[in-house]
């Protein structure tokens, strides 16, 4: 064997006989007598009354820093243990020696302050950031749920998203706690429940809105309707954990972690109604003098106004600027003139379109719980419920306007030295052209389409009612 392992044994050996003999010399004096008996107390009884007022004692006067409170420690037996006696007594003199001039400082060796400090962690609270989260911890020796949470309530915002219990001894849970998607983990060697205690930390519906309006629908003539809003998404539930060697009542915490539901979307708007075509005002393009000129004037310079034409069938049709057709036919029958001429109103437009319908928002994310048996024995039996929230209903598509009526149709037909027949005067009139075989009073001659006996070249105007362009279709 080496010189250097034998000198590790050899201090390894001097080291634990130290030890065994500081801690049964029950006559220590000072700071050392005070140390040995809080090492010997937490090591081998549960603690006293008597043991808990003296460490506040020296806590307030040798332990504590600036702004910490007192240990947070409560009594756990109603006896009194020799070594908490022993403390007493060590606690008393220190205390004496200090009031009465002959220490100048409670305790001298920080190996021992730090030792003690270490054993009885005060109640404390730190917010921080991590992994992108805003965390609130609670740290102590012993930690009751329910003696901290209205310390709390203060130091939360918004912005927190988890919310941590750490303890050295014990963690009590003896309060519920309701926190919308706040994530809760609690470490400790020892948790205990006290009563049924929940902790609902689902997300949050989104507000409720059932009986919302749809979006608004089109004002002007063909406009289209405007775009139903999504629904809000509910809020996902916060997580938990907890890593523990002991869970006393564990089947008495219930932790309750659903996913929000989503609201609706909301319903497109409705498009508007299109705009209704026009036509020509009757005595403004069949006035007196036109019509009597009418037979002394060509199809190819009928009206002023036109701004260009062409041959359709047997007809000229000439565009003009205001947006109607005007539709002629001139033809020589025997020794009269027969004329057909009327103006085709203009198309009716196509109402707006509906708005598009908002989707459902979509239902919050459950939560996940890691429940850890810090021995590795079997998993603690905690309750546990977490269900994904609800999607809201998606909206309604909003429906197309109705297309604009046709514009109207005025025309006469006139056969020479005779008075015209006149259509379309209250401006509420659609023509459709009829021809027959047979000569009749109320038709007039279609040169262009005779091709001898029996030929369909007598023409005459049928009016109709003004229609819906979509009617029109369907039929």
């Amino acid at each position: 064997m080496s010189g250097y392992c034998k000198k590790d044994v050899i201090f390894r050996v001097i080291s634990t006989n130290f030890k065994e003999k500081f801690f049964n010399t029950t006559t220590l004096p000072g700071e050392l007598g005070v140390y040995r008996s809080i090492v010997m107390s937490m090591k081998n009884s549960k603690l006293s009354k008597l043991f808990v007022e003296n460490l506040q004692i020296l806590w307030k006067r040798c332990l504590a820093k600036e702004g910490e409170e007192a240990v947070d420690i409560e009594a756990e037996t109603n006896e009194t243990n020799f070594e908490h006696v022993l403390f007493y007594n060590s606690v008393t003199k220190l205390i004496d020696e200090l009031d009465g001039g002959k220490r100048e400082k409670g305790i001298c060796y920080e190996f021992i302050q730090k030792d003690i400090r270490s054993m009885f962690i005060p109640l404390g609270f730190k917010i921080f950031d991590e992994d992108g989260h805003r965390v609130l911890e609670v740290f102590g020796r012993k930690i009751v749920v329910s003696a901290v949470m209205t310390k709390l309530q203060s130091k939360f915002d918004s912005e927190i998203t988890q919310l941590r219990f750490s303890a050295v001894n014990e963690v009590v849970v003896d309060e519920d706690i309701n926190r919308p998607g706040i994530s809760i983990s609690i470490v400790s060697s020892t948790v205990t429940v006290k009563g049924q205690i929940t902790f609902d930390i689902s997300g949050l519906d989104a507000p409720e809105n059932s009986t919302i309006e749809k979006a608004p629908n089109g004002k002007e003539k063909g406009e289209d309707g405007g775009d139903g809003c999504d629904g809000i998404a509910g809020g996902s539930a916060g997580h938990f954990c907890i890593h523990a060697d002991t869970i006393v009542n564990s089947d008495k915490l219930h932790i309750v972690m659903n996913g929000g539901n989503g609201n609706n979307g909301q319903d497109g708007g409705d498009g508007a109604v299109g705009a209704d075509g026009y036509g020509e005002k009757f005595n403004e393009v069949f006035s007196e003098d036109e019509i009597a000129s009418m037979k002394w004037k060509s199809a190819g310079n009928a009206l002023t106004g036109g701004i260009g034409y062409n041959l359709v069938g047997a007809f000229e049709r000439t565009m003009m600027q205001s947006g109607t057709v005007r539709v002629t036919n001139q033809s020589s029958y025997y020794l009269s003139t027969h004329i057909i001429c009327y103006y085709e109103g203009t198309k009716g437009q196509s109402g707006g379109e509906g708005g598009q319908n908002g989707c459902g928002g979509e239902g919050g994310k459950k939560g996940d719980a890691s429940i850890i048996n810090a021995k590795g024995g079997d998993p603690f039996p905690i309750q546990v419920t977490a269900q994904n929230g609800l999607d809201g209903k998606s909206g309604k598509p909003g429906k197309t306007g109705q297309h604009g009526k046709e514009g109207w149709d005025v025309g006469i037909t006139r056969r020479s030295m005779e008075d015209p027949n006149e259509y379309g005067q209250n401006h509420n009139q659609k023509f459709e052209i009829d021809f027959d075989k047979n000569y009749t009073d109320d038709r007039v001659y279609i040169k262009a389409l005779y091709n001898g006996s029996g030929s369909y070249c007598y023409a005459t105007i049928q009016p109709r009612k003004r229609q819906i362009q979509q009617m029109l279709q369907v039929s």
